[in-house]
């Protein structure tokens, strides 16, 4: 009994060492060690063994001891998954740190009623931790190796600028104050635009994430390389093809050390997201709540430790760090020093399912909920912003964010509140496309820039800053020539929903054309939509210029990177874990 409630305490060093913030899952001799899936079954483990060996004097003990068993199993899934929701049943946890003393102390409790010898239970409790530390230095110096061993296999490209590649999830672009967000809740990102070239019309190719990160980062249209519907099929998700041309492999080839630290399943390596990658983390434990930024960060700046060590031994390859952060996508829920104040006693929290039901109602979402939402959103904005000037302070400490460093910060999509009758992401709108998209680089002088210009044109922009060419396949222009002083030309932005609406945006500097399988519709640049039936002589003219533009976009010349029917073939089946983080974000029913 004594050896086996050692070993139980053993196997929860590590995990709760990462819960309490010393980092997040880790590299073993090249294989992932998911201490966080891995803390459940152990907690499970400790809790059962504990309670087993208490005596069964009496039947109401027995099911005392039941009770107690189901309880601190249920508190131990809630610790380490994040909560769970059903229909009727709606379970969040608070702070880790807080719950898993509430779980440590009512095990102590359970233990000091139950007859264990005091100097018997310490003694195993002593030998666990002894053996769990042991096991936790182990696993670090495991990964810390992992890491330098990634590192040395670089081939070094030297004297080129670094670059930090921020894309923040469903940050639509006015939520910041550089975008015109008042009150700003991001003082970072807004001084970070000040010296920055700010796109102010940044749109995305997709609405989504899966296929609009699949465009930023190949410089792809959606339509070039996906063969059906979605990329979330019968649960499962697609693969995407080896043959289209990949912004980490780009650099990777030309010598530069590239890692990525992402919190989205979506982008986890199975799905050929990680391809071109040095080191690619998906960092478990909160998806997109509470402490998910802070946990990111605590993942990059292991990476940079390890950096920063080859940096001191003479080492100067240049990197590429792309950071995926999921605040502040739904669900809306920011640690605690970050929540709104104020009373509010509605049933919005944060939750997917919350806000769903506002949009079933009939009459539609009251105000004060539809002002409860959006401010949790906005209290993420601001968490992440706190988080994203930690990582600037605790990279720029180890030397690897300077002034020569090529910063870029865009998102994915944007996000809608009620503005078209839902919420989140799911159409074509300017709320769900407009995001911000801002570059600083050696040699660029600050400006704002109010032409259109779309995702697709990051990875050319940026491999030309680089003086790396870009692969033919790539359908973006680069925004160099405009950034160094040439006119900047008239633009056309075409995104793409590759749904059952096959919806198609087309963005001009004179509004935008919207189409389904069945209808269209005009938005002038006040956001205001107009039917075809009803329109300026003005606006009728710009409709037409837009109708070409989409009948280009819809006639081009595929790159035909991939067969759709060996295409057809490639999905990832994702574990249950995954499949929860998924419907937790809205993503599967």
């Amino acid at each position: 009994m004594q050896p086996l409630l050692a070993a139980a305490i053993a196997c929860l060093v590590p995990p709760v060492w990462i819960a309490l913030g010393g980092g997040a899952d880790v590299d073993v001799a090249g294989q992932r060690v998911e201490l966080y899936a891995l803390a459940g079954p152990s907690l499970a483990l400790v809790a059962a063994v504990l309670l087993a060996g208490l005596p069964h004097t009496t039947g109401a003990q027995r099911v005392a001891r039941l009770v107690a068993l189901v309880a601190v199993g249920v508190t131990a899934g809630v610790v380490w998954t994040g909560g769970f929701e059903t229909e009727t049943i709606h379970v969040i946890k608070s702070k880790r740190p807080g719950q898993i003393a509430a779980l440590l102390a009512g095990v102590a409790l359970f233990i000091a009623r139950g007859g264990f010898s005091p100097r018997r239970a310490f003694g195993s409790v002593a030998a666990g931790l002894a053996l769990g530390f042991v096991v936790l230095l182990a696993v670090r110096a495991a990964d810390t190796s992992d890491l330098e061993r990634r590192l040395e296999a670089n081939r070094a490209h030297a004297n080129s600028p670094d670059v930090i590649f921020l894309l923040i999830d469903t940050l639509r672009a006015d939520a910041l104050g550089a975008y015109g967000a008042t009150p700003s809740p991001s003082p970072f990102l807004d001084d970070l635009a000040a010296r920055s070239v700010v796109f102010e019309r940044a749109l995305s190719q997709a609405q989504w994430t899966a296929p609009s990160v699949s465009s930023l980062l190949s410089s792809l249209y959606p339509s070039s390389f996906l063969w059906n519907d979605t990329m979330i099929s019968d649960e499962r998700l697609i693969v995407l093809p080896e043959g289209m041309p990949w912004l980490p492999a780009v650099l990777d080839d030309a010598g530069y050390h590239t890692a990525a630290f992402v919190k989205n399943p979506l982008m986890q390596g199975g799905t050929r997201f990680g391809r071109g990658f040095d080191v690619h983390e998906w960092v478990r434990g909160h998806t997109a709540e509470e402490d998910s930024a802070r946990e990111l960060v605590d993942a990059v700046l292991r990476w940079g430790d390890a950096l920063a060590r080859r940096r001191a031994a003479g080492d100067d390859s240049a990197f590429f760090a792309y950071v995926h952060f999921m605040d502040p996508h739904a669900r809306y829920q920011p640690p605690a020093a970050f929540m709104p104040s104020g009373p509010y006693e509605g049933t919005v929290d944060g939750g997917v399912r919350a806000l769903e039901r506002l949009a079933e109602l009939e009459e539609g979402p009251a105000p004060e909920d539809l002002a409860r939402a959006v401010a949790l959103y906005r209290a993420e904005v601001a968490y992440l912003d706190d988080e994203i000037a930690r990582l600037h302070t605790e990279l720029s400490a180890r030397g690897l964010w300077g002034d020569d460093t090529l910063v870029v910060v865009v998102s994915d999509h944007g996000e809608q509140f009620f503005e078209h009758g839902s919420f989140f992401h799911g159409r074509v709108h300017w709320e769900n496309l407009h995001v911000p998209f801002i570059l600083s680089a050696p040699g660029l002088t600050a400006r704002r820039v109010a032409a259109p210009v779309a995702m697709l044109d990051v990875a050319p922009t940026l491999l030309e800053l680089l003086g790396i060419a870009s692969p033919d396949a790539m359908e973006g222009k680069s925004l160099v020539p405009q950034l160094r002083g040439a006119p900047m030309p008239r633009r056309f932005v075409v995104t793409e929903s590759i749904g059952k609406l096959r919806a198609v945006r087309t963005t001009g500097p004179d509004g935008s054309l919207m189409t389904t399988r069945r209808r269209a519709w005009f938005e002038d640049t006040e956001g205001q939509l107009h039917s075809l039936d009803s329109m300026s002589p003005e606006a009728e003219r710009t409709v037409m210029e837009l109708r070409e533009i989409h009948a280009r976009h819809e006639e081009r010349v595929l790159p035909g990177i991939i067969d759709p029917a060996v295409a057809e073939g490639q999905h990832l089946d994702p574990d249950a874990d995954t499949r929860d983080r998924l419907r937790a974000l809205g993503y599967l029913d």
